[in-house]
């Protein structure tokens, strides 16, 4: 799986069709099938290395909010 392509996805989704205040799970930016047909050590992996690129501020604009359910990463697009 080619981790830092399906990042770049994901940060193109959010400048693109995340609207500011809006509260996200990573998941919640590829379509159900995508997300669901992904191994799940895959998601994990994918989910430690963008919760990573957040921390660093390598993805515009989003902070992390909360750890949800089955400790999911929230995240939220602010404006700067």
């Amino acid at each position: 799986m080619d981790y830092s392509q399906s990042i770049d996805k994901a940060k193109k989704i959010i400048e693109t069709e995340i609207e500011y205040d809006n509260v996200f799970e990573l998941k919640s930016l590829f379509p159900l099938h995508e997300w669901e047909n992904l191994k799940k050590g895959h998601r994990v992996t994918l989910g430690r290395l963008f919760s990573a690129e957040v921390d660093e501020g390598k993805v515009n604009q989003v902070i992390k909010k909360a750890s949800g359910k089955s400790n999911h990463n929230h995240y939220i697009k602010i404006k700067k």
